[in-house]
């Protein structure tokens, strides 16, 4: 959902803060479930969402999301593997 919100900055900006629900729903649950590191960069990610969908945002934002969501995954397999690893 951030992915596809971060794209469609880049032709028109949301039209409803109503847009943003399905993410920041996604966002609750992985603090509810997720460590700290995880949280942390969904948090920087939802920033880079944010902050997307203004009209000062700039394109160079743009690789930072890419750069954060591959930072999210390794750190969310991490977490996976430790979870299921344990006896």
């Amino acid at each position: 959902e951030s992915q596809r919100l971060v794209l469609h900055s880049i032709e028109e900006k949301i039209s409803s803060v109503k847009d943003l629900n399905t993410l920041s729903c996604k966002f609750t649950e992985i603090q509810l479930v997720a460590p700290n590191d995880v949280v942390q960069i969904a948090e920087k990610i939802m920033n880079v969402v944010l902050n997307s969908q203004t009209i000062a945002s700039k394109k160079e934002d743009d690789l930072g999301f890419v750069n954060l969501k591959k930072q999210f995954v390794d750190a969310a397999r991490q977490d996976m593997l430790k979870v299921f690893s344990k006896p």
